[in-house]
């Protein structure tokens, strides 16, 4: 792994991609909105390894992909200005979506439920 680059799980790749997809956004507008070159995002969300197993092996590291640490944090500050972020506990990962768009369809299902 070169120097400033983070290991990410396969796991967490799904979470990205999720959280692109649930703002239904192409990849190209992930781009735009985060300033990471598209060629970057598909290599992330295909999972393409961007260095050897053994380099891997060296640092006890088991990445589907590795990549520089201020990519991943403009793709989440992207996705979380428009209302997705991306969570991890002890027991968890997650996505939480709140656009306005969601928002708005939950409060028509609560006027359904009510009978208004």
């Amino acid at each position: 792994m070169r120097k400033g680059e983070v290991a990410i799980d396969s796991d967490a790749i799904g979470l990205l991609k999720a959280g692109r997809n649930a703002l239904h956004w192409s990849q190209e507008d992930l781009a735009n909105e985060s300033g990471v070159s598209i060629a970057t995002i598909r290599r992330v969300e295909s999972k393409v390894q961007s260095i050897t197993e053994e380099v891997c092996g060296k640092f006890d590291l088991k990445p589907d992909f590795c990549v520089r640490r201020e990519k991943i944090e403009a793709l989440l500050r992207a996705l979380n200005k428009h209302g997705v972020s991306v969570w991890k506990d002890e027991t968890a990962a997650g996505l939480t979506v709140k656009t306005i768009r969601d928002q708005e369809i939950f409060e028509i299902a609560k006027q359904i439920d009510s009978g208004q």
